[in-house]
């Protein structure tokens, strides 16, 4: 946050934002337990910072931008935010859509789902469903799953 706020607003700035976020009662509680919540702060964080400091032809911040948010996705599926902002991001830099923003979204997605995939490929393993336990109505029920018990 410190690096964030130093680079687009003030030092003073991001002590500030730091001390800020930090008073936040849930992230006092969740930045001591072993829980996915911080981890998901993070790697959206991270992912909305280098598609800002992405500039022109050079992929490096969209790829590293990419993997941030997949691994954000591999966390939560709320970690699909993080591209949708991202992507967001990517459409006010370039005004409209250009093929050149089509290229970088479809980078930027195409890492995400990379990292994400193993993900889904578990799920349908285990229960048959990619995107467990939601869309059970389109993938049906496994009869070894929670909901299916009950």
């Amino acid at each position: 946050i410190i690096a964030f706020c130093r680079r687009f607003f003030s030092y003073r700035a991001g002590l500030w934002a730091a001390v800020v976020f930090y008073s936040i009662f849930h992230v006092v509680v969740c930045a001591w337990q072993a829980g996915t919540e911080m981890f998901l702060t993070l790697f959206t964080f991270l992912s909305f910072y280098l598609i800002l400091l992405h500039e022109g032809n050079e992929k490096k911040y969209l790829t590293l931008s990419g993997v941030f948010a997949g691994m954000g996705m591999a966390l939560k599926y709320t970690g699909v935010y993080a591209i949708l902002i991202n992507l967001a991001i990517l459409l006010f830099k370039h005004k409209k859509v250009t093929a050149q923003y089509a290229k970088e979204a479809a980078l930027l997605c195409f890492i995400s789902f990379v990292l994400f995939s193993p993900w889904l490929v578990k799920n349908y393993i285990y229960v048959k469903n990619p995107v467990y336990p939601f869309a059970t109505n389109i993938f049906g029920l496994e009869k070894n799953s929670d909901e299916a018990g009950l």
